[in-house]
């Protein structure tokens, strides 16, 4: 396999600042959710070392094609234009729709993307979470672009914005973790996430232990713990 990495006996990955209960980093900074876990058991199991490194999520698909790591782990959705740029995906391993979160106590009258009219909605650029709002939301809707999902949930819970756009499996978790913050309206397009993967060597090794994983029922045990059992494939 070490034909395969960036660096010899080390399985690099790119990744974002925040993105619970994706991938994100505790108190003593150690990576984890459920992204985090199903990669750390797959460098445990090929007996290599792991190591993580914070990207703007701006094309962070194309860095394994790149050769600036061996895979991204932000939880990417595989959309055409994507794969169309040379990006190799995994298999995908959950499931998920767009929404909107609001602050449960200030949320007025935001029941669907339909009113939004002169409000401020948070997206982060190069989203899904993104094309979708601008996409749904009523063309006077003012959106607010953000870096990182913990700068985003910092503004909702201050009120400086009315509303995040982004998917469920961020949204769902917000929600159930912190009763100011409620999800509303879910967009029936169904989006899949999975890794990008640096070469078609190391695609099929991920790809015949994400099975074995899923299997076994370790993806299962990881979903439930982060609250997506739901949404796993």
């Amino acid at each position: 396999m070490n034909n395969y990495l960036v660096e010899r006996n080390i399985l690099n990955i790119a990744t974002i600042k925040n993105f619970e209960p994706i991938i994100f980093q505790d108190l003593q900074n150690n990576w984890i959710g459920f992204e985090a876990e199903i990669l750390k058991q797959f460098a445990t199991v090929m007996d290599i070392d792991i190591r993580f490194t914070v990207y703007p999520f701006d094309r962070i698909w194309s860095r394994p094609a790149q050769r600036q790591c061996d895979i991204a782990a932000a939880g990417l959705t595989i959309l055409d234009e994507r794969l169309a740029s040379g990006c190799i995906f995994s298999k995908p391993t959950l499931q998920f729709h767009q929404s909107l979160l609001i602050n449960r106590i200030a949320k007025g009258d935001i029941k669907s993307f339909d009113d939004l009219a002169g409000i401020k909605v948070g997206i982060i650029p190069g989203t899904t979470g993104e094309k979708f709002a601008r996409q749904y939301a009523t063309k006077d809707t003012c959106f607010v672009e953000y870096d990182d999902e913990n700068t985003m949930l910092d503004a909702l819970r201050r009120n400086s914005i009315s509303a995040i756009a982004r998917g469920t499996l961020g949204n769902f978790y917000r929600s159930n973790t912190e009763s100011q913050f409620m999800l509303i309206e879910s967009i029936s397009d169904v989006e899949q996430v999975a890794f990008s993967v640096a070469s078609q060597p190391l695609l099929a090794v991920l790809n015949h232990h994400l099975k074995l994983f899923y299997d076994n029922g370790i993806l299962q045990q990881f979903a439930k713990r982060w609250s997506l059992l739901g949404c796993v494939l």
